[in-house]
């Protein structure tokens, strides 16, 4: 008999039976998952489950059939083997399944955890993402180059944020508008110069190589051998290295990665995530996606965010 605590761990049993074919002994729920649900079956399976009731739900699933694919290809073709997250079929070899409001992907469980956003890597962690990356970066992308989505350099969010900020921005829970609308003017400026600087990259015709473009501590599993592995690949782009290597341009141990990188496409990478996790944030706020007792962990990301791009 399946373990169940919750009615929505039992409705994703009952998917789990019915799409795969699989009666887990135990479903539990696990934190995080900003689209959807994620739940562990049998410490063996981890199924994803997202929401098109939520905002950010569309941008995850829109490619989600060529990104499977691109996994699968990952973990059969290159050094990534055993560092990915790898889907599972369902009975039918589809990707994934769907039904009312929701899409369920499956996944194999990686044993672990987290390395997490409240600390630094340890250097031989530091050491391991830098490796990833730099396999990552290698992997011939040509089967596949029709398939992955590629970075075409047109961040329409920032039109989005802008007429958000007009004409929304007042209409914000009073929890959060003090602090938005203080900074829109700032908001707006900057996100006029990010697509700028995006019209001045297209022209150059970069490089691309295959992208996460999402690597951080939430994204990265450490197993029970101190191996990380390389989690949530909604955002997997054809884009320049330094769709990546942004997120470590500012550290210590940048020289790690030994790969060479621009410093205004750096800069550009760095704009675009801040402007564009403040759009995806106050969508969800507007779209009452979180909890009155989830304002203050939200409020802080937003303050630490508009800081990031205060000073950039």
């Amino acid at each position: 008999m399946t373990a169940f605590i919750t009615p929505d761990e039992q409705l994703a049993a009952a998917d789990l039976l019915k799409y795969y074919g699989c009666q887990p002994v135990s479903v539990r729920q696990l934190t995080g998952g900003t689209a959807g649900f994620i739940f562990c079956a049998d410490n063996k399976y981890l199924l994803k489950i997202y929401d098109d009731r939520r905002s950010v739900t569309e941008r995850c699933i829109r490619d989600l059939p060529a990104q499977l694919t691109v996994l699968e290809y990952l973990q059969e073709h290159t050094p990534l083997r055993n560092r990915i997250c790898v889907p599972v079929r369902t009975k039918d070899s589809r990707h994934f399944y769907t039904h009312d409001n929701l899409t369920g992907v499956l996944f194999r469980y990686i044993s672990g955890s987290s390395v997490g956003y409240d600390r630094e890597y340890t250097p031989d962690e530091a050491r391991q993402v830098a490796d990833l990356s730099k396999n990552l970066h290698a992997i011939d992308t040509a089967p596949f180059a029709d398939l992955c989505p590629a970075e075409d350099f047109n961040p329409a969010f920032c039109e989005k944020l802008r007429q958000l900020l007009s004409e929304k921005g007042d209409s914000l829970p009073w929890y959060f508008r003090e602090l938005v609308l203080d900074a829109r003017a700032m908001l707006v400026l900057k996100s006029i110069l990010c697509q700028e600087t995006a019209k001045h990259l297209k022209k150059l015709n970069l490089p691309f190589v295959l992208c996460h473009t999402d690597i951080h501590g939430g994204n990265l599993i450490l197993d029970p051998e101190r191996k990380l592995h390389l989690i949530d690949w909604e955002n997997m782009l054809l884009a320049p290295r330094e769709a990546d290597l942004f997120a470590f341009s500012k550290k210590d141990y940048f020289s790690l990665f030994c790969e060479p990188s621009d410093p205004l496409v750096l800069s550009y990478y760095h704009l675009r995530r801040d402007l564009e996790d403040i759009w995806e944030f106050l969508c969800s706020i507007l779209n009452q996606e979180y909890t009155r007792e989830e304002y203050p962990v939200i409020y802080g990301h937003i303050e630490r965010i508009l800081r990031q791009i205060r000073e950039s």
